[in-house]
C-alpha cells in the first residue's frame, strides 16, 4: 500500500465501497478510543462530503514524506526553510536527524494503564510538528487539528492499523 493523502475518504467509501466504509468506521472507533484515553477530544470524520469535494492523491513516495518532515524540522528548529538538497538526501538531512535525536526520548511511548498515564512524563510545551515528524510511516492517522501532545495507543497489543503514535 502506498502513502496517500485523502480528504473525505469515509464519504467516498460510503458511496463506493460498503466493506471499506464498515472498516473505516471501525478505524475511527479505535482512533476515538485512543484519543479518549489520552484526554483529547474525539474525531468526527464526516460522511456527507460531496463527491466533487473529496480528494485523494498518492504522496511523492515515502521520500516525499521525508521532504515535508525536513521542511517542518527546519521551521521548528531554525525558523527558516532548508537549503536545497537531492531527493535521496531528504531523510538523512542533519537537522532532521537532530530533531529525531533530541525529541525521540521525550516522546517515548508511555506505559499502559492508569498509573502509566498518571505518571508519564509530560512535555513542557508541545513540540512543533512532533506528530508530523515522529509519526509512523506505515500506518495511522494525521488529524487536521492541533493537539497538545503526540498521542500514543497504550493498548497491549496496539490496535490494528493505528500505529502506536
Amino acid at each position: 500500500m502506498a502513502l496517500a493523502l485523502n480528504v473525505g475518504w469515509l464519504s467516498q467509501a460510503l458511496r463506493e465501497d460498503k466493506d471499506g466504509f464498515a472498516f473505516g468506521l471501525d478505524q475511527i472507533s479505535d482512533l476515538n478510543a485512543v484519543l479518549a484515553e489520552s484526554g483529547e477530544s474525539l474525531h468526527e470524520e464526516p460522511t456527507d462530503i460531496a463527491e466533487h469535494d473529496t480528494y485523494e492523491a498518492q504522496m511523492w513516495g515515502y521520500a516525499g514524506l521525508h521532504a515535508v518532515r525536513r521542511l517542518a524540522a527546519y521551521h521548528a528548529l531554525k525558523g527558516q526553510l532548508p537549503p536545497p538538497c537531492t531527493y535521496e538526501d531528504f531523510a538523512d538531512d542533519p537537522l532532521l536527524l537532530k530533531f529525531y535525536a533530541e525529541h525521540s526520548s521525550e516522546l517515548d511511548k508511555p506505559k499502559a494503564g492508569f498509573f502509566g498515564r498518571l505518571f508519564r512524563k509530560k512535555l513542557k510545551a508541545p513540540l512543533p510538528f512532533a506528530h508530523l515528524i515522529m509519526h509512523s510511516d506505515s500506518e495511522g492517522f494525521y488529524l487536521p487539528r492541533p493537539m497538545n501532545e503526540v498521542v500514543f495507543d497504550t493498548a497491549n497489543p496496539p490496535r490494528d492499523g493505528l500505529g502506536e503514535w
